[in-house]
């Protein structure tokens, strides 16, 4: 397990990286489906290569899709400053507002629903 610590006034402080995925067209035979609860986050899998999660970053922030201003300069959920942590900040915003469908979680597969409040420190 991953933990990444995000700002105190971020909406995710951490984010405990699970190994369940919940894949988007083709599935991955090396992903997990987990289908006996309703994922209520979304995160950058911890595996995922920097373009990819940067890409997705792209995606939400480019289309001004969210308001991405608490991971800019100067933002609330600036610090820390990780590309991991900025990627999960703006897909689980992303998410939300599409009502938790785990479809746009999956951001190319740089993304992955979380099942356990990704808040609770561990």
């Amino acid at each position: 397990m991953q933990i990444m610590k995000m700002g105190v006034n971020c909406t995710m402080m951490v984010v405990m990286m699970l190994s369940g995925v919940l894949a988007w067209g083709e599935p991955d035979p090396n992903d997990t489906m987990i289908t006996w609860q309703e994922p209520h986050w979304c995160v950058a899998k911890p595996n995922s290569s920097e373009a990819a999660v940067h890409d997705a970053i792209h995606f939400v922030c480019g289309k001004k899709a969210v308001d991405c201003s608490p991971i800019a300069h100067g933002g609330a959920c600036y610090f820390p400053r990780s590309l991991y942590n900025h990627a999960s900040f703006v897909m689980n915003r992303y998410y939300q507002l599409h009502a938790r469908n785990a479809r746009v979680c999956n951001f190319r597969r740089a993304g992955m629903a979380a099942f356990s409040n990704p808040n609770t420190p561990t």
